[in-house]
């Protein structure tokens, strides 16, 4: 098996395995709960008691906000038009050359990049400003970073900054024109890896049935939430950016057809 076929074959058990043992695994989960919870001593939560079952009912949709669901539509954003600008082709050409000249660059593309360096050496000096000047008004009140506006919101900061300068890159170089175009360039990745979602929200459900019965340490939990939440978005990403080039959602069709 070559390397693309050993890829499409683990983008198959991501996207389409992974789901269907999430949503086996809750109630499992609930069977589990109910047998532990009979010889645990009050250690364990049964879901399928009175409680258990009321907490279901309550916290079903609740619990699907623990997902980092705001984080990764941004993270899609950033990406989908760092792609679809045609910042990311001018840098990999850049790195390509193992030199960062811009002589292999047209005019229109080096315009763009002078542009879009500028813009981002804007938005860190005023960055700088905010954070250095009398006030430090992004700091606390006593002048720490802990705990600071700016330790809160560097996820805004940072997707402010690349989709700022994505943008200004895009419009200089006449890859994003109308309001057509820029839609498309924030949405590409989010369209593209759409059943990522029902893959979060069958995660998220799972991993509050495990905090819930308390059958696994809180230690176990993060570390799997964290794997079930961002590991399967590396495998989303890389489908998403070959089927920019060739036929590779084809490809993957093909076998799941098999």
């Amino acid at each position: 098996m070559n390397r693309r076929g050993l890829y499409i074959t683990i983008y198959r058990f991501v996207t389409l395995h992974i789901p269907l043992i999430l949503l086996l695994g809750i109630p499992i989960v609930a069977i589990v709960s109910w047998v532990w919870s009979m010889y645990s001593d009050g250690t364990v939560n049964n879901l399928l008691d009175p409680d258990g079952i009321r907490w279901c009912v309550r916290s079903s949709v609740r619990n699907i906000s623990r997902a980092p669901l705001a984080q990764t539509l941004v993270l899609f954003m950033c990406v989908s038009v760092l792609f679809e600008s045609g910042l990311m082709g001018v840098l990999l050409t850049l790195a390509r050359e193992r030199k960062w000249s811009t002589g292999s660059l047209s005019l229109k593309q080096r315009r763009a990049l002078m542009c879009t360096i500028g813009v981002f050496e804007l938005i860190v000096v005023l960055l700088i400003v905010l954070i250095v000047f009398p006030g430090a008004i992004l700091f606390t009140a006593f002048g720490t970073y802990e705990s600071s506006s700016l330790q809160q919101g560097m996820w805004g900061i940072a997707a402010f900054i690349t989709i700022a300068s994505c943008n200004a890159f895009g419009y200089v170089s006449g890859k994003i024109i109308t309001q057509l175009d820029f839609l498309r360039a924030h949405t590409f990745f989010i369209s593209k890896c759409a059943n990522y979602f029902i893959t979060l929200g069958l995660a998220a459900e799972f991993v509050s049935c495990l905090e819930y019965t308390s059958l696994v340490s809180a230690d176990t939990i993060a570390v799997l939430s964290e794997c079930l939440y961002y590991i399967p978005i590396v495998f989303y990403f890389i489908s998403a950016i070959y089927s920019r080039n060739d036929n590779f959602i084809e490809d993957i069709s093909k076998k799941m057809n098999n």
